[in-house]
C-alpha cells in the first residue's frame, strides 16, 4: 500500500482516539505513512499524541505522528479524514435526554433517532459540511470516514451536499458477533454471515456456523432460555435476526 496521510478530526477524543491510533499503528501496510491529530482541544490532542508515541514504540512501525493546531493545514493533501466529534459535548447530550423526558419521551442513548437524534444531527451537520467543503479545497480526493452519530443523517448530508466521498463506520456488527459468540459458543471467525441495514438498525440475513444454520441455532437457544442480550419482540415475526439496539430509540414513559 502506498504511503498515505490520515487525519483524525476530533483527534483528542478519549472514546475513539486511542483505539483508532492503535489500529493505525498495528497495520503494517501503513508503514511510512503520516497520522495527524487535530482537535479544538489541543491539550486532549497532545494527550493522545503521547499515547500514540508509546504505541508506535511498542509496535515498532515507522509512522510519522503529528498534532496540528490549524484544521486547514492538517487537511492539506490528506488521503483519509476520520471524524470523531460531538458538537456541544456531554452537556448538550445531557439536554438531548433530559428535555424530551420532561414530556414523556425517555431515551437511553439519544444519538440516532427521536428528538435526541434530531437535535444531535442539527448540531453536527453544519460543522460536518463546513469540514467537507474545506476538504473540497485542500484534499478533494480524500475519503471522509465518519464515526460521529447520527451516522445515517451525517453521511447522507455530506454525500448530498458535497463532492467528498463519505463512508460511515460503526462497530455495531462486531459487537453483535461478540454477543453471538457468547450465545452459540463458537468464535466469530468460524461464522459466515450476510448483514444489511442502516446504522443502529442492522439485520443478519443469514448465518452459517461450521456448516450449520446459525439463525436456526439461535431460535432453538432462545426458545429454551431468556433472549439475553437481545429483546426478540421484532425478531419472532421475521426470518432474519436483528441486532438489538433498543437503547438508541425513544420510548414513551410517564414522568412526574
Amino acid at each position: 500500500m502506498p504511503k498515505c496521510k490520515s487525519v483524525i478530526v476530533g483527534g483528542g477524543s478519549f472514546h475513539w482516539g486511542p483505539g483508532l491510533i492503535r489500529d493505525f499503528l498495528v497495520t503494517p501496510e501503513l508503514a511510512g505513512s503520516t497520522l495527524v491529530l487535530y482537535d479544538i482541544d489541543q491539550e486532549a490532542a497532545q494527550s493522545n499524541l503521547r499515547i500514540a508515541e508509546q504505541l508506535r514504540q511498542k509496535a515498532g512501525i515507522d509512522v510519522s505522528l503529528e498534532v496540528a493546531a490549524d484544521r486547514r493545514a492538517a487537511l492539506e493533501d490528506a488521503d483519509y479524514v476520520v471524524l470523531t466529534i460531538a458538537v456541544g459535548g456531554l452537556d448538550a447530550w445531557q439536554l438531548d435526554m433530559e428535555i424530551p423526558e420532561r414530556y414523556g419521551c425517555r431515551q437511553t442513548i439519544a444519538d440516532t433517532v427521536g428528538p435526541g437524534g434530531l437535535s444531535r444531527a442539527l448540531r453536527n451537520i453544519p460543522v460536518l459540511l463546513d469540514l467537507a467543503r474545506e476538504m473540497e479545497e485542500v484534499c478533494p480526493n480524500a475519503w471522509l470516514l465518519n464515526l460521529t452519530n447520527p451516522m445515517t443523517a451525517l453521511t447522507r448530508a455530506v454525500s448530498r451536499e458535497t463532492s467528498i466521498p463519505c463512508l460511515g463506520l460503526c462497530h455495531e456488527a462486531h459487537h453483535f458477533l461478540r454477543g453471538l459468540e457468547e450465545v452459540l459458543g463458537s468464535p466469530a471467525d468460524e461464522m459466515r454471515y450476510t448483514i444489511a441495514g442502516i446504522n443502529h438498525c442492522i439485520w443478519m440475513l443469514d448465518l452459517d456456523v461450521n456448516g450449520q444454520d446459525g439463525i436456526a441455532l439461535l431460535r432453538r437457544h432462545w426458545a429454551a432460555s431468556p433472549p439475553t442480550p437481545w429483546d426478540l419482540s421484532c425478531w419472532r415475526s421475521s426470518e432474519s435476526c436483528p441486532s438489538e439496539r433498543g437503547g438508541t430509540s425513544p420510548s414513551s414513559s410517564r414522568t412526574s
